[in-house]
């Protein structure tokens, strides 16, 4: 299209209002997003997530706006100018709570796959391994049984993979148990 999409051009821009209770809501995320990002920032060894929380208010934003184009419903009111599109409350809560929801999944997700190092990434398939059996754990010979990725590595690095494992608090040993770890 010659006009760009539906006759909008940088000279004729579609003009998307904000109720303002959208925009008291917009600005508490954001206060909340930066707060995160701040707070992952302090955090050692979390300081890459503070990242994901950065551009969340935007991403929020954004998805209200589309929103708003759905709720129009109509192209031919987009055309004919005569459009008036508000960022209304509950287009404004659910862009934020979806926003907030995948942005904390993404966290998870990256805290439990990304590792810095070759070691990490080992330490973190076994913890995602001994996760997997939930309340029970794994006793060290499951290790040696059921997870591929440790049982391909040398007894020495297997030995140091485990003790990373309880420096990390990311599972604990129990003895009492019959030598299990729990995560």
């Amino acid at each position: 299209m010659k006009d760009g999409m539906l006759g909008l051009t940088p000279d004729a821009p579609l003009r998307v209002s904000h109720a303002p209770i959208a925009d008291s809501l917009f600005a508490q995320y954001h206060a909340k997003t930066i707060s995160r990002s701040d707070e992952l920032e302090r955090t050692p060894g979390r300081s890459a997530l503070a990242q994901l929380w950065g551009r969340a208010h935007e991403h929020a934003l954004r998805i209200a706006i589309i929103i708003a184009v759905c709720k129009l419903g109509t192209v031919g009111a987009l055309e004919a100018g005569c459009a008036h599109l508000e960022i209304d409350l509950a287009s404004a809560q659910w862009a934020i709570d979806f926003v907030d929801y995948t942005t904390r999944h993404m966290e998870r997700e990256v805290e439990d796959r990304v590792g810095d190092s070759d070691m990490d990434r080992e330490v973190l398939a076994v913890v995602a391994y001994i996760k997997k059996a939930g309340p029970t754990g794994r006793r060290p010979s499951d290790l040696q049984s059921g997870c591929r990725s440790f049982r391909a590595l040398e007894p020495g690095i297997q030995d140091k993979v485990l003790e990373m494992i309880k420096r990390r608090g990311d599972a604990r040993l129990l003895h009492r148990v019959g030598y299990r770890f729990e995560a």
